[in-house]
């Protein structure tokens, strides 16, 4: 994982999808340090080494590549032999693989594969971009939890002497690639410098995206230090973030901060800033305010309480002054100069100071109030009165430009945004509330009061928001108020009992905490009823079930009892007997049988008599037998086949004859079935026996004598 990590480092060109790979890489470089190694090191320790070695790396990066300071020997000569020893040791073993791509093999291979400068621009490019993501990357403890970084890191330590080195490096690399420039003669621009790998033209190129990683790093690092631990680098933090500003100020606003009369009588100095041009850049410009506001937070009061804490220039009393101090007062010069002038009034003298459109411009308004907010708010009464005069001054200006502009002249359009009113509201609200260094209170709150009326009916709702803000501090500044002794009764018709009283927000998180009660109360009423009804049609659909399982058994068992009623002998018998007979209602039918023996014996005596005598009138006694068949047959085929049973008597209506089971008719209902089954064919359920059931047997065929 630890050589695909670097293996990415190594590459010499990169694209635009390369930089979320080289993300990644640093990432995973940066938290393997925190997972420990083999040899029982700490978290920190390893955390620290990777660091410092990283920190090499990128100062090496430069120095290789184009010499501006000897920054190699200088931050080793620091150490002693013990602690390289030390630190090499703890190197050994752990970071071999990333030795392979140290500077001096990734030089030699420049050297060796690429011939142009604008291939080693690249490649240049691209090696300060990846090591410094991965700088970016252990300083932020990317990849790891907050509770993970407070428990691992607890007896790390950073190399803030070594960073600070490589931050001035970079922000001073413009100044440094200009003068080499500038120093070289034209036809020998385009050569390599000695133990280099760029030319001077090379360097000038790449030489604001060295600042622009230069003063990222500086505010990452300053973001690190800010619990504690920056006062013993104070003094030079504040002179890397002047330093970083004032060489990306305009030529105008420098001879204005600075004295004049220097600045005008040498000639020679004018030239040589006439002959440079880097510092036009308005993003490198807003990133040099963003700067100074880090260095303002981190260093908090302790910026501007420095003894003789006074901007030559600025009142002319003293030639000594603070870096801080000078550094707020140009960022009120850069609020001024972008509000104040238009695009013809900075390009003024055809020397183009401000390179930057629109929305960059906005941006380096937006970082100077944000700037100067912070300045007050963090200092407050510790800002000595010439600076605080100052920004009194500048702001004044500024909300006057809100209104109508300076000597009747439109505002320039930048002014005009949204995010800059938002801005210079604030920064307005900070100086009224902030007091003096002698304790009184500033003068801007009529015009505070009186650009926050303008802007409170802006088509913007964070302009609007902001400028009535502004209008509720200054109304509770102006109107010293008390807490009311006694409570003035109101009408209250038409008013909920709730806005009578007022809430608190124990009584509103109350409120909140009893209608989520009530609501989980009624949730669980409805699943339960939910349940209750889904367990009574289940059981319902069970009963149902049941009863149509229960029919099918009955229904099997009936047509087994009939077949086996059917194979009896007696009921064989007893069938051929039995004649039934319709009723003559429609779908309602009668008994004809009753169990009374007398008068089945009855029809079947009658039937012999018409026999008999039938028989005694026939002279062909094959004519008589095929008669008497006929009329079995026709007997048989006039008995109905389906049998009906009376609830109330318990009694069989209709029989089967002559051995045939009887087929169902179709209108018998279930219920008939089942009696059927009950009761039975037989007439077992009348608790009677089978002779008083069935009449007795009579041989109705003809015998011998008959014939």
């Amino acid at each position: 994982l630890k050589s695909a990590a670097w293996s990415s480092f190594g590459l010499l060109r990169s694209t635009a999808s390369f930089s979320d790979v080289v993300k990644a890489s640093s990432v995973v470089l940066a938290s393997l340090s925190l997972a420990g190694n083999s040899d029982g090191d700490l978290p920190s320790e390893l955390w620290s080494s990777s660091l410092q070695r990283t920190t090499h790396l990128l100062a090496d990066a430069i120095h290789s590549s184009f010499p501006v300071r000897s920054f190699a020997s200088s931050s080793s000569s620091g150490r002693t032999t013990a602690e390289t020893a030390t630190s090499q040791k703890k190197r050994g073993g752990n970071d071999k693989i990333g030795d392979k791509h140290d500077n001096i093999v990734w030089s030699q291979t420049v050297q060796k594969t690429l011939a142009t400068q604008s291939e080693r621009i690249e490649a240049f490019e691209s090696r300060i971009y990846n090591i410094s993501r991965l700088f970016l990357s252990l300083l932020r403890v990317e990849g790891c939890d907050d509770d993970d970084v407070s428990y691992n890191l607890l007896s790390s330590a950073i190399p803030v002497k070594d960073i600070l080195d490589v931050a001035e490096t970079m922000l001073s690399f413009p100044t440094a690639s200009e003068a080499r420039y500038n120093s070289t003669r034209p036809r020998l621009r385009d050569t390599v410098v000695e133990d280099g790998l760029l030319s001077p033209r090379s360097a000038v190129h790449v030489a604001n995206f060295i600042k622009s990683t230069g003063h990222e790093l500086f505010d990452c690092l300053l973001s690190c230090i800010r619990h504690g631990g920056a006062l013993e680098y104070g003094r030079r933090i504040s002179r890397i973030a002047l330093s970083g500003l004032q060489s990306g100020c305009s030529r105008a606003l420098r001879r204005a901060v600075d004295d004049p009369s220097i600045a005008v009588s040498s000639s020679s100095s004018n030239n040589k800033m006439r002959r440079r041009w880097l510092h036009g850049s308005v993003v490198l410009r807003t990133r040099a305010v963003r700067s100074v506001r880090a260095a303002i937070l981190t260093l908090k009061s302790n910026s501007v309480v420095i003894p003789s804490d006074v901007v030559s220039g600025v009142d002319g009393s003293s030639s000594s002054s603070s870096s801080m101090g000078k550094a707020i007062v140009l960022v009120c010069g850069c609020l001024l100069e972008q509000i104040s002038f238009n695009e013809e009034d900075l390009d003024a003298g055809g020397v183009v100071d401000n390179w930057g459109t629109v929305g960059e411009r906005v941006g380096l308004i937006d970082a100077c109030a944000e700037a100067l907010s912070s300045c007050i708010a963090t200092c407050g009464g510790y800002i000595p009165s010439s600076i605080r005069s100052t920004i009194d001054s500048v702001m004044f200006t500024c909300l006057s430009t809100l209104d109508h502009g300076i000597g009747g002249t439109p505002p320039p359009l930048r002014v005009l945004h949204a995010s800059t009113k938002v801005s210079l509201l604030r920064l307005g609200i900070d100086c009224v509330c902030a007091p003096w260094s002698d304790g009184g209170t500033s003068g801007l709150v009529g015009i505070v009061r009186k650009a926050a009326a303008v802007l409170k009916s802006d088509r913007d709702n964070a302009v609007s928001s902001a400028a009535h803000s502004a209008l509720c501090v200054i109304d509770a500044l102006a109107t010293p108020r008390a807490p009311p002794l006694t409570f003035v009764s109101r009408n209250s018709y038409g008013m909920p009992v709730t806005m009578e009283r007022g809430l608190s927000s124990s009584a509103i998180l109350q409120g909140i905490q009893a209608a989520r009660n009530e609501e989980a109360v009624e949730r669980e009423k409805k699943r339960k009823e939910s349940e209750l009804r889904s367990a009574k049609e289940k059981t319902i659909e069970n009963d149902k079930k049941r009863a149509r399982e229960e029919s099918k058994r009955n229904n099997g068992n009936v047509t087994a009892s009939l077949k086996e009623s059917s194979l009896s002998p007696i009921n064989k018998s007893a069938n051929s007997k039995i004649i039934l007979e319709k009723d003559a209602v429609p779908n309602e039918k009668k008994a004809v049988v009753d169990n009374t023996s007398n008068s089945s014996t009855t029809i079947q005596t009658e039937k012999m008599e018409e026999t008999s005598e039938t028989d005694m009138d026939m002279a062909d006694p094959k004519d008589d037998t095929e008669s008497a068949k006929t009329e079995a047959e026709n007997q048989n085929s006039t008995i109905p086949t389906v049998t009906k049973n009376s609830t109330e008597d318990n009694q069989s209506t209709e029989k089967p004859t002559n051995g045939f089971i009887p087929k169902m008719d179709t209108d018998v209902s279930m219920d008939e079935k089942l009696d059927v089954k009950d009761e039975g064919l037989a007439g077992e359920d009348d608790n009677t026996d089978d002779d008083e059931a069935f009449p007795d047997i009579i041989d109705c065929d003809p015998d011998e004598d008959d014939l």
